[in-house]
C-alpha cells in the first residue's frame, strides 16, 4: 500500500507527538532544562491536539464514510479521532502535574517527559489499530515508558518498588495476550480483526473462546479488573503522582479503547465468554468499592475506585453480545463514560500534586494531610469536592451524565442484574468520596498534619490544571450536549 499525503494528515496527530520526542531529545541532549523540557512537551501535545480537530472536522477524511485505513494495520476514523483527542488532553494535562511536582527535584527530570510523549504515541497507536500486531505494538510503546515513569523518583523506595510490581505484572499480561493472539492466528490465518470476525467457522469454536478469552485477561490486567487487579493500588501509590494520573486516565483510555474496537469484531460465544465478561463486572464493581473502604490513602482510594469505574464501563462491552442495535452504542458510551470519568481523576490528580509538591519524600496522601485543607485553601477544597462528588455520580455532575449512559446502555440490552450491581456499587463509593469530602472540612490540626498555605508557591501548572479541568467538569455537569452530540458521531 502506498502512503499519500491524505494518509500522512491523517496520522498526523501521531507524527506530531513523535516528533515532540525527538525535539526535546535534542534540546536535552544540547542543555538541560525542565522548563523547556516541559514547555515543548505541552505545546507538542497541543498542536497534536490540534491536528486532530483539523482531521476529525476537516475535510482529511473520505465524505460519507468519514474512515480512512492507513496501511492494513491502522484506520483513522470517528472512534480512533475522539479516543486520540481525549489520550491528548490527558497527556498534555499530566505534563503540567509533572511541571509542578518535579519542580521539587533536585536531579533534572527531562527524560520524564520524553517517556510520557513516547507512551502518549503508543496510547494513539493503540486507539487506532485495527490489527493485532498493531495492538501489540501500541500497548507496548505505551507501557514500557510506564515503567521508567513509574520508577522515576528512583531515590523513594515506593516510587521504585512501583516500577517493577508494575513491569513484572505488565509483562505476565503481555505473555497472556500473545498467546493468545497466536491462538487465534493459528485458527484463523489472520491478524485483521474484520477478518477474524467475517469467519462464521469460528463462531462458537472452544479455541476461539480460549484464545479470545486469553487476550481478554491481558488486557484485563492493564485494565486492574478485578482478578487482574492486584497490581493497582501499590503502583498508585509508590508512583509520583502525575504518573498515577497518567495510569489512571491515559492508559485506561487507550487499553479501553482497543479493547472494546476488538471485541466488536471478535467471533466469541456470547454465552461463554460474555458470562465471564460480567462475572468480571460484578466482582470489580463491588470489589473495587468494597475494598477502598478499607483505605486511608488517597491515591490507594483512587486506585481501587477506578477499578469500580472499569467494572462499570465493562458493562458496555457485555452489551456487545446481548444488543444488535441498542439506542445508545457500546461506542458512544464508553466515550462519554472515559471521557467524563477522565476529566474527573485529572482534576483529583491536580489539587492532589498541589497538596504534594512543596514537599520532599512520600507524596501527601493520607487523608489527614487534607484535612481542614477548606480552611486553608478553599478553592482548591472545592474543586476536590466536585470531583469526588462527580465520581459517586451525583446529578448535575459530569460523572451522572456518564453513568447514566451506562446505565442506558444496560437496560437497552436487559441486563437487568448488572444496572443493579452498578446502583448497589454505586451507593458504596458514595460512602469513601463523602468521607473523602468531610476530611477536607474538618478543623485544623497541627502543621505536620496539613499543608501550610505558604508551601504552594511555584505551583502555577498545576493550579491552571485543577482550575480548567474543573471548571469543564462542572460545566459538562449542567450542560453535557456539546460532547453528547460529538461521541454521536460514531
Amino acid at each position: 500500500m502506498n502512503l499519500t499525503s491524505t494518509h500522512l494528515l491523517a496520522i498526523s496527530p501521531m507524527i506530531v507527538t513523535g516528533l515532540t520526542v525527538l525535539v526535546v531529545m535534542l534540546v536535552t541532549a544540547w542543555r538541560r532544562s525542565h522548563t523547556v523540557s516541559a514547555a515543548l512537551t505541552a505545546i507538542g501535545l497541543a498542536l497534536a491536539f490540534v491536528a486532530t480537530l483539523w482531521v476529525g472536522f476537516g475535510s482529511v477524511l473520505p465524505h460519507g464514510t468519514h474512515s480512512l485505513s492507513v496501511t492494513p494495520v491502522m484506520v483513522v476514523d470517528r472512534y480512533s479521532l475522539i479516543f486520540t483527542g481525549m489520550v491528548l488532553v490527558g497527556g498534555f494535562f499530566c505534563t503540567l502535574l509533572g511541571k509542578t511536582y518535579f519542580n521539587r527535584f533536585d536531579d533534572h527530570p527531562d527524560e520524564f517527559y520524553m517517556l510520557l510523549a513516547c507512551s502518549v504515541m503508543g496510547a494513539i497507536l493503540l486507539v487506532s489499530s485495527v490489527h493485532m500486531a498493531a495492538m501489540f505494538v501500541g500497548l507496548e510503546l505505551m507501557s514500557v515508558p510506564l515503567y521508567g515513569m513509574a520508577a522515576f523518583a528512583y531515590r523513594n523506595r515506593n516510587s521504585l518498588e512501583a516500577g517493577i510490581k508494575y513491569m513484572v505484572l505488565s509483562a505476565l499480561a503481555t505473555t497472556f495476550l500473545l498467546f493468545g493472539m497466536a491462538l487465534l492466528y493459528a485458527i484463523s490465518g489472520s491478524l485483521l480483526f474484520n477478518e477474524i470476525g467475517a469467519q462464521p467457522s469460528l463462531l462458537g469454536s472452544r479455541w476461539t473462546t480460549i484464545a479470545v478469552g486469553m487476550m481478554v485477561i491481558g488486557l484485563a490486567f492493564k485494565l486492574s479488573v478485578i482478578p487482574f487487579h492486584l497490581w493497582t493500588p501499590d503502583v498508585y501509590e509508590g508512583a509520583p503522582m502525575p504518573v498515577t494520573a497518567f495510569l489512571a486516565t491515559v492508559s485506561k483510555v487507550a487499553v479501553f479503547a482497543a479493547l472494546l474496537r476488538f471485541m466488536i469484531s471478535a467471533p466469541v460465544d456470547r454465552d461463554i465468554l460474555y458470562k465471564v465478561l460480567s462475572g468480571l463486572a460484578i466482582l470489580s464493581m463491588l470489589g473495587g468499592n468494597l475494598l477502598a473502604l478499607l483505605q486511608n490513602n488517597l491515591k490507594r482510594i483512587m486506585g481501587y475506585s477506578s477499578i469500580a469505574h472499569l467494572g462499570y464501563l465493562m458493562i458496555v462491552v457485555v452489551a456487545l453480545g446481548w444488543h444488535s442495535s441498542p439506542a445508545v452504542s457500546s461506542a458512544e458510551a464508553a466515550a462519554l463514560y472515559l471521557g467524563m470519568y477522565m476529566l474527573t481523576a485529572l482534576g483529583a490528580f491536580a489539587v492532589m500534586t498541589l497538596v504534594t509538591s512543596p514537599y520532599d519524600g512520600s507524596d501527601y496522601a493520607q487523608l489527614y494531610h487534607y484535612r481542614g485543607l477548606f480552611w486553608r485553601h478553599p478553592y482548591q477544597a472545592a474543586g476536590l469536592s466536585l470531583m469526588m462528588i462527580s465520581m459517586a455520580g451525583i446529578p448535575l455532575t459530569a460523572g451522572f451524565v456518564g453513568k447514566f449512559y451506562v446505565v442506558s446502555v444496560a437496560v437497552e440490552s436487559h441486563l437487568w442484574w448488572l444496572a443493579m450491581v452498578l446502583v448497589l456499587g454505586s451507593a458504596i463509593g458514595l460512602y469513601y468520596y463523602l468521607r473523602v469530602m468531610i476530611t477536607l472540612f474538618l478543623p485544623e490540626r497541627t502543621e505536620e498534619e496539613g499543608v501550610g498555605a505558604e508551601r504552594l508557591k511555584g505551583a502555577s501548572c498545576a493550579l491552571v490544571t485543577a482550575f480548567v479541568v474543573t471548571t469543564v467538569v462542572w460545566i459538562l455537569g449542567l450542560y453535557p450536549t456539546p460532547l453528547m452530540n460529538l461521541v454521536g458521531t460514531f
